[in-house]
């Protein structure tokens, strides 16, 4: 996580806070599931598991990956049982999706504020929305 706040601190130093905004969500996402799975370990094998789903969905989109990534595709195959049945492969590791984890995780963040949290919400929203979709495959119902 330090490599994203050195991002975010260099671009932002050279005035590129926009750019900054879709590091500071993904440094958000780090500490909303870390501090989801310490309260629930029991995911941590389903969290996990999403990384041979990531490859498998990459390999989706590779034509006869058995013959051009044999090792891969063995691997992966091995891994995610509907990518080697040939299945839709769904990146979902929890029944939250980053918005309901953080709400339910109750950050201290909000108390720490003291103020309105309007644009932690927003920010929150857009995280959920727009990169939890990212990095979960849709957002999670």
């Amino acid at each position: 996580m330090s490599d994203i706040v050195d991002e975010v601190l260099f671009v932002v130093s050279d005035g590129f806070g926009r750019l900054a905004l879709r590091s500071v969500l993904t440094m958000y996402e780090c500490v909303v599931f870390a501090r989801y799975l310490s309260l629930h370990p029991e995911k941590t094998g389903d969290y996990m598991a999403t990384f041979h789903a990531q490859w498998a969905k990459v390999l989706e989109n590779v034509s006869d990956p058995a013959t051009t990534m044999p090792e891969v595709h063995k691997v992966i195959s091995a891994k995610v049982p509907a990518y080697a049945a040939g299945k839709y492969v769904d990146l979902d590791w929890s029944d939250k999706n980053t918005l309901k984890m953080q709400r339910r995780l109750e950050f201290p963040i909000r108390s720490m504020l003291g103020r309105s949290t309007t644009r932690l919400d927003s920010c929150t929203r857009a995280a959920s929305s727009s990169f939890g979709t990212c990095r979960t495959g849709r957002v999670m119902s």
